[in-house]
């Protein structure tokens, strides 16, 4: 099992936009993007997680 987030903003002078996790499934109240992968040994996958997330020039951001 994978696991990455995507953010999730908590004030409307920030938005998360283009969410995109293919094949995961995403719970949007966490951001948590959970893909369940069986691999056999020495066998890759890659995933892809990608986001916009926009902001106020004004405002400083600062990613926790």
């Amino acid at each position: 099992m994978i696991l990455d987030q995507i953010p999730v903003s908590t004030t409307t002078e920030i938005s998360v936009e283009d969410a995109k996790a293919k094949e995961a499934n995403v719970q949007k109240e966490t951001g948590i993007a959970t893909w369940a992968i069986a691999l056999q040994p020495a066998q890759e996958k890659k995933v892809d997680i990608s986001y916009k997330v926009k902001y106020p020039k004004d405002k400083k951001l600062v990613l926790n």
